[in-house]
This record gives C-alpha cells, structure tokens and sequence, in this order.
C-alpha cells in the first residue's frame, strides 16, 4: 500500500470513521517493518497499541477478581458508592446551612448594646476616698459570703466522699 493510502486511512482513523478491516491494515502497514519515514511517528503509536493488547494476566489473578465480583453480587460485602457519600454530604450541608439561617433571620436577636454603654452601667467613678472604701468593703462581704458557700458545700461533698463506702474495703 503506498503512503498516500496510508495517510488517507490515518486521517479516517483519527476521526473514527475507519472499518475494522481498516484498521487492520494500518496495523498491518506500521507492523511490517517498512514503514515511510513521514508516518515514522505513527509506527511508534500502532507498536505500543499491538503491545498493550498481547498483555495477559495470569488465571489466578482472574479467579480472584471473578470471586471478588461474585461476593459483591450476592450481598455478602457492602458497597458504597461514591453517589451515596455526595449525597449524604450535600444533606449534611443542607441542614447546617437551613440551621444557620434559621437562627440568623428567625429568632430575634437581642439588640447588641453598647460597650460604653455597659461599661458604664458597671462602673461608678468615686471621688471621695472613704466612700471608695465602702465599695471596696462591700465588694469584700460579697466575696467572702460566695467563698463561705462554696466551702459549706465542697465541705458537705468532702464530708460524703468520705462516707461512701470502698468496694472490697474491709
């Protein structure tokens, strides 16, 4: 077969318009060893097509993948596709999202105030040395009463801790 059949064919093939006959042929052509050197390049290609397809794999190997596929057809293994996990992430997403709005537009929000405006409802400026004491003082008696509670109760919990008794403690 001359090199203008040849490129003919190589055209029809890269447009998927060549019969298996067709095909044959080229491979035929780049197999035979004397091949134009313009379609070098294509013999190459039509080589390592010809050595992809003579590859076998051994009967153990598809042994093992036909018992693989049988096992997954009779239900005993679970699989789970990637659609599944696409689909359990978008309802995920869903939800969180639906649940932030939610919250966002609502529920009423309090109104957010002021920082100066809350300061100053904590804060007292004193100018008088001894009123400032008082404060303090005050301030004091309001801890110490938090702390007596705290004590009465860590005392009553210690006080049951101790009185519980140790399985296996004679």
């Amino acid at each position: 077969m001359n090199t203008k059949d040849i490129k003919a064919l190589l055209d029809r093939y890269f447009e998927a318009e060549t019969s298996l006959e067709e095909e044959k042929t080229l491979r035929q052509y780049f197999a035979g060893g004397d091949v134009d050197a313009e379609l070098k390049p294509y013999a190459s290609m039509f080589g390592y097509f010809a050595q992809e397809a003579a590859i076998t794999t051994e009967k153990d190997f598809l042994k093992g993948l036909d018992s693989q596929t049988h096992t997954q057809a009779s239900g005993s293994s679970k699989v789970i596709s990637m659609r599944r996990w696409v689909q359990m992430a978008a309802a995920a997403s869903a939800i969180f999202l639906a649940s932030f709005l939610v919250v966002k537009y609502m529920i009423p929000q309090e109104e957010s105030t002021n920082l100066s405006q809350t300061t100053a409802a904590n804060y007292v400026e004193v100018q008088d040395p001894e009123e400032a004491i008082e404060y303090t003082e005050d301030a004091i008696r309001i801890l110490a009463q938090v702390f007596k509670t705290s004590e009465k109760q860590l005392e009553s919990g210690m006080e049951r801790i101790d009185n519980t008794p140790v399985i296996g403690a004679q």
